[in-house]
């Protein structure tokens, strides 16, 4: 707070990536007040191909831009306002590759599908535009009771997104599209109270509120497939409001040993409005329907017990119990229904029209044993092994639903519907080293092994093969259990080395980046993964001495183009695949002052 600062840099790297970042802090009033701003600025080319020359893609464009007050009126008192506004342009995460040639424009003569990763082909500008702003508010109060924090914050976001259904250009036709907006918008409130020690007793208790109000709207189906052209629109919001009361004490039974124990209640209310509609509906002519609300509510706790080994080693044991909470699933809203049609039809005809369908709260109990520990005033090594059981696990699956019958011809629309899985469970270890080797040299690492199946999962469904190119089937209702969950490799591995030489001439530093993963499966029945991969990133820089601040860096990540998954979209219309870029290199010049 006592004096000005800052550092800024530009940068330029393949596909004409060009960026801008900079910070600068400066006191207003000496050790009172002080301001920080900092931004960042990145322009891209698309490293996509789209083989329909005619439809250009989207370029990338990002900027981020962050400003802080900070002022401390007493030495017991600091308060922190933060605001920050972004935008992101880049459809990098829509652009569809077809797994196995799999997408059904290879059922339409003439149609244009890429054969290579990073082509695509679409006869429809696929886009991404997400806008976001905040802002937060800190207040930090000490007191010779204890310590009051106070923190609240705003945050709204708005995303409008062109996806296609399946990867392929149908001459004279736009395919399967889904033009998304999505709404998001939340604000929170949190006390807390953290005690000094009483003697050999010390404890933390708060509350919090949070409210959330997210969904479509709206989102958009259009198809437009020789013989058939259909649209449907999708109206659904949740609101939600939850709050939570916890507390936490510590006891330090001796010098070296302590135990900890804490209780959280928490309660959610979740609301849902919404329609699914026939044709294109504007947001200003969008119905939004209240179907309801469901309130869930929890106990979780905490125990701890921490071994002070030595004055550089903790060894600890945790069980804790955790919750997430249920879900109305805004796609299961009866199409062209209103609560009360849908009651009126049920009158008629008894189970004729489905209320929108929830899931229940996910709940976890974890066992976690471990070791901190600072081997030597170089070596820092943390080491834990852990167990969790997981309850009612929310799971997202892909379903085609018909909204006009009968289907086919009338087309379906692909939806993530959500469901409970019974059990599931998950064990492991992971290692963290911190070592300085020398003056020199510095080196990081981590190792995670990870075994995460399914222990019950009796009513699970998955897309498979078909043995066409065309599209994918959906099982019957078939047991998962023993499967591996999706997105938890069973193991991961990360190093990362930096080398620093001071020299007459300046400060010279070269840095090794790499990171290895076993097998992910994105699916709960195994079928789609991404295969063991390993990426590795470089950067060299140099400090000259006869210009204080300056630094010029060369880097590249992912130097050796290894096809790493982004994204991806399963459905019965194809196998959906994006990937991440491939080698990105450049020079980034920056001065801090």
């Amino acid at each position: 707070m006592d004096r000005l600062g800052g550092e800024v840099s530009v940068g330029y790297g393949n596909f004409d990536t060009f960026t801008m970042k900079g910070f600068i802090t400066t006191p207003i009033i000496e050790d009172k007040l002080a301001i920080s701003v900092s931004g960042f600025r990145e322009t891209a080319d698309n490293y996509f191909e789209n083989l329909v020359p005619d439809v250009p893609l989207q370029n990338i464009k990002n900027y981020l831009v962050r400003g802080k007050i900070l002022f401390t009126p007493t030495s017991d008192t600091r308060i922190v306002l933060n605001a920050f506004k972004s935008r992101h342009l880049g459809a990098e995460t829509v652009q569809f590759f077809p797994r196995n040639d799999v997408t059904a424009a290879n059922a339409y003569p003439g149609a244009i599908v890429p054969k290579k990763p990073y082509q695509v082909a679409s006869n429809v500008r696929q886009t991404e535009d997400v806008k976001a702003k905040g802002v937060s508010l800190q207040i930090n109060q000490n007191t010779s009771a204890g310590d009051f924090t106070i923190i609240g914050s705003w945050d709204e976001s708005s995303s409008l997104t062109t996806s296609p259904a399946f990867a392929g250009a149908i001459p004279g036709f736009n395919g399967v599209n889904f033009f998304s907006g999505v709404y998001d918008e939340s604000w929170s409130a949190e006390a807390n109270f953290a005690s000094r020690k009483f003697g050999r007793f010390s404890f933390v208790a708060g509350a919090n509120y949070y409210f959330n109000n997210n969904g479509w709207d709206p989102t958009v189906s259009r198809t437009d497939l020789p013989g058939t052209s259909s649209d449907v629109t999708l109206f659904g919001k949740q609101k939600t409001h939850a709050y939570a009361f916890y507390g936490e004490a510590t006891l330090e039974v001796t010098d070296d040993l302590s135990i900890i124990g804490g209780l959280r209640y928490s309660s959610e209310k979740r609301n849902l409005k919404g329609s699914i509609l026939p044709g294109v509906v504007s947001q200003e002519d969008g119905l939004r329907y209240d179907w309801g609300s469901r309130t869930f509510n929890s106990v979780t706790q905490r125990a701890s017990i921490r071994y002070k080994v030595n004055p550089n080693s903790n060894l600890y044991f945790t069980y804790s119990t955790g919750f997430k909470s249920g879900n109305l699933d805004n796609t299961t809203i009866p199409f062209a229904q209103s609560p009360e049609s849908c009651a009126t039809a049920n009158v008629t005809v008894p189970g004729s029209c489905s209320f929108p369908t929830s899931v229940e709260p996910e709940k976890i109990t974890a066992f976690e044993l471990g070791l901190k520990s600072a081997i030597s005033s170089r070596v820092n090594v943390d080491f834990a092994i852990f167990y969790n059981k997981l309850k009612d696990m929310q799971i997202l699956t892909f379903q085609d639903a018909c909204f006009v019958a009968p289907c086919p011809p009338n087309p379906t629309t692909s939806l993530g519907r959500l469901s409970n899985a019974a059990q599931g469970k998950m064990y492991g270890a992971e290692l963290t080293l911190d070592a300085r080797l020398s003056r020199e040299l510095r080196v990081t690492g981590a190792i995670s092994v990870l075994d995460a199946t399914f222990s019950s999962y009796p009513n699970a469904t998955w897309n498979v093969y078909n043995g066409t190119n065309t599209s994918l089937d959906t099982t019957p209702v078939v047991s998962a259990t023993g499967k591996q969950m999706p997105r938890a490799p069973k193991a991961t591995a990360s190093l990362s080395a930096t080398y620093t030489k001071e020299l007459d001439l300046g400060t010279f530093s070269f840095t090794a980046n790499g990171y290895a993963s076993e097998r992910i499966f994105y699916d709960v029945g195994n079928v789609f993964d991404q295969k063991a991969y390993a990426t590795l990133g470089l950067s060299a820089s140099f400090s000259p001495a006869a210009v204080p601040g300056l630094t010029v860096t060369g880097w590249g990540t992912n130097i050796t183009s290894t096809r790493v998954m982004l994204a991806n979209f399963y459905n019965n219309s194809g196998a959906n695949e994006s990937y991440q870029r491939p080698a990105t290199y450049g020079l980034r010049v920056g001065y801090s002052f």
